[in-house]
């Protein structure tokens, strides 16, 4: 699956035989593809995330492609919106894989957050 939906993750095409390569050397521990067909793969985090990152009171950095196909920018948005408490980085030239799209930009933004203030 992962290399099916790489043109889904990755924004700049032209790099997608960068992207195989790295994928090729994950050893993944286990096969999600049948538990995800079937509809019983567990999902990847809380269903009350919001509310749980709300009542953590501590900076939260949520980092965007804004180039993202399969989890909307207006979703991340909203989430941003809801936290008072958060910063929002939207990624230019980035999808799903922002930080393999756009490394430079997802560092300056990991690095403004723990910048000491």
């Amino acid at each position: 699956m992962a290399h099916a939906d790489a043109p889904l993750q990755v924004w700049h095409l032209n790099r997608l035989d960068a992207w195989r390569q790295i994928v090729n050397r994950v050893r993944f521990t286990s096969d999600y593809n049948r538990p995800y067909a079937s509809g019983t793969l567990l999902p990847g985090g809380p269903e009350n995330a919001p509310e749980l990152l709300f009542d953590w009171g501590r900076p939260v950095l949520i980092l965007h492609g804004a180039k993202e196909m399969s989890f909307p920018i207006g979703t991340a948005r909203r989430l941003h919106a809801a936290l008072p408490a958060s910063t929002l980085a939207e990624i230019p030239d980035a999808a799903n894989m922002a930080h393999f799209d756009n490394p430079t930009q997802w560092l300056a933004a990991i690095r403004r957050l723990l910048a000491p203030s």
